[in-house]
């Protein structure tokens, strides 16, 4: 876009020349944080002015357009399929007509298109057009078999409640699989297979109870352990088999004691083992980030990347600047949830093979764009929601090429005299609500607090308003053995007062691996998971054996042993 927009160009260039470090005061939060050098060579890399909001804040804004949690059972509002119900991420009532997925993807959203009106800002004229433009129920990809109940990815084969990820079959209650077969509970795993509850498990077979585990099988209860089998309550193994919390044993000694243990299907002796294996953990050396492979960083998981900074789940990327949950992507700036891009600037899950994206979230493939929302392979265009395969156009719009950049050169130089440009999509403006996003498990809010942000809200299901007949958890049976068929026929609420139920599939899994049933709604095992990654978030930390500071996601404060990284491999490795 550069040299096609001279007025904004000259405009933004001024500005930005006239930048120096200083501390500016984050409009949402009030803290002041720091604008560096470094920050100033990226606006000037993009061509956008300064954000007003701290990293935290901006972080929060992208994920609150992110619903990672909750899936609603609606009606879809296509002509002509009004009657039936769709599942997606989207409840009602929103401000928007919501489209089941063939409807929305068959419908040319071009008819929605609306001319600029230099009268009013660009956020009033988005708005409108968010207001009146259809969004999708659900997000999902052709490639998906009997996979109904699924957000984002692609080739799935019989799962159920599975965002994100790809190449899985028969998976369930998780987020970010790959590759995985015939598990449940999993948050980010590669190539897990019979596996439950797992966070960060990679080549894992027959394991349960596992967090950081690599190249490891049959084991129960294991923290970061790497070609382990048969192992129970371990912490920091490497090599092993028939270990009992770090105490190598024979086999037959090892069986004695795990084999009532895991044969016994009991909600309370597995309740109880855990609580062990935990305290376990806080009296081991633990590495204060996870990052391997990569050079030039800070975050954490920042996997064979390099000069990459405060970046949380980076694999494979280069130059990019607090970027979260991403693929290889290049040279990139305040994104998320995002594989195989380049030179995208504060956006969220912008698909593969986009390149020079601002401001947008849902804008797969698309080119040389800004603020753009749910749009498919687009390139040079502005302000839109909903397009596929289009170019030049504003608001839905359809212009000639010299048309579109003499409009455009006009909106982004009021916008940049408006101090709009530069700004992501208003909380209101996102089509979920806050307490369904990725934002409500990292940065947790009351009703009012979301309300006050500018966010939406919606209720959970009341099963007072729903005339809903709970069974107490206390008549959940302790054993998998003594579960009845009918328990699928009843609802629980658990103890954050969210509201349940057992499916047939998946008791028919506890029953398989002789597990008990959980006790947690599927949105509150999904935010336990995302507590033992800290929420991908980092503070300072002194390591417990030199006593350097370090860049910690485990802090001392709260019963951890953090280790500086070469201590930890100098002692584990």
């Amino acid at each position: 876009m550069i040299g096609k927009t001279p007025k904004f160009s000259a405009k933004i260039t001024e500005l930005l020349e006239k930048l120096v470090p200083h501390e500016s005061a984050c409009i949402t939060c009030k803290r002041n944080w720091q604008i560096t050098h470094e920050d100033i060579e990226i606006y000037k890399k993009f061509e956008v002015s300064p954000p007003t909001e701290c990293f935290p804040c901006r972080r929060r804004r992208r994920l609150a357009f992110c619903n990672y949690t909750t899936l609603y059972k609606v009606t879809s509002d296509a002509p002509g399929h009004e009657t039936g119900s769709v599942i997606g991420s989207i409840p009602k009532p929103a401000r928007f007509p919501i489209y089941d997925y063939d409807s929305y993807w068959a419908t040319d959203l071009i008819k929605y298109g609306r001319d600029y009106d230099p009268a009013q800002s660009f956020t009033e004229q988005f708005d409108a057009l968010f207001c009146s433009v259809p969004q999708v129920a659900t997000s999902r990809d052709p490639s998906n078999v009997n996979s109904d109940y699924t957000l984002y990815g692609a080739n799935f084969k019989n799962c159920y409640y599975l965002l994100g990820g790809g190449n899985n079959e028969n998976v369930m209650f998780s987020m970010w699989p790959f590759m995985s077969r015939d598990s449940s509970d999993l948050l980010t795993a590669m190539s897990a297979d019979n596996c439950y509850e797992g966070v960060f498990p990679e080549r894992c077979f027959n394991c349960f109870y596992t967090y950081y585990a690599k190249d490891c099988l049959g084991s129960w209860f294991l923290y970061d352990c790497r070609n382990c089998s048969n192992c129970f309550g371990c912490v920091n193994l490497r090599n092993k088999q028939y270990c009992w919390f770090n105490e190598e044993l024979s086999k037959e000694e090892y069986e004695a004691r795990v084999k009532p243990i895991i044969q016994s299907g009991s909600y309370k002796t597995i309740s109880e083992y855990k609580e062990k294996f935990f305290a376990f953990v806080k009296s081991q050396p633990i590495r204060a980030t996870r990052s391997e492979h990569s050079e030039n960083y800070s975050g954490n998981h920042v996997i064979h990347s390099k000069n990459c900074f405060d970046c949380f789940w980076t694999v494979q990327c280069e130059g990019c600047r607090g970027v979260d949950f991403v693929m290889k992507v290049r040279d990139s700036v305040d994104m998320c949830i995002t594989d195989t891009a380049e030179r995208v600037y504060y956006a969220a899950l912008v698909g593969a093979g986009s390149y020079n994206v601002k401001f947008s979230i849902f804008s797969r493939g698309s080119i040389d764009a800004e603020y753009l929302m749910n749009c498919r392979n687009c390139s040079n265009c502005f302000g839109c929601i909903g397009l596929q395969n289009k170019k030049f156009c504003i608001f839905n719009k359809q212009y000639s090429e010299g048309e579109y950049w003499k409009l455009l050169d006009e909106i982004k130089s009021a916008m940049l005299e408006r101090g709009e440009y530069g700004q992501f999509f208003l909380y209101a403006q996102s089509p979920y609500p806050y307490n369904a996003s990725l934002s409500q498990i990292m940065y947790p809010l009351t009703e009012p607090e979301t309300r006050e942000l500018g966010a939406w809200w919606h209720p959970e299901e009341d099963a007072n308003k729903s005339n809903i007949t709970l069974t107490p958890l206390t008549e959940m049976p302790d054993k998998i053995v003594d579960v009845p068929d009918s328990i699928t026929e009843r609802a629980f609420k658990d103890s954050f007062g969210r509201l349940f139920r057992i499916t047939r599939v998946e008791l028919d899994f506890y029953r398989r691996k002789n597990l008990p049933l959980p006790r947690l709604a599927p949105k509150s095992r999904f935010m336990e998971r995302f507590g033992h990654v800290n929420n991908f978030q980092t503070g300072p930390e002194r390591c417990a054996k030199c006593n350097k500071e370090v860049e910690s996601s485990y802090f001392a404060k709260d019963g951890y042993k953090v280790y500086c990284e070469q201590c930890f491999q100098q002692e584990i490795a």
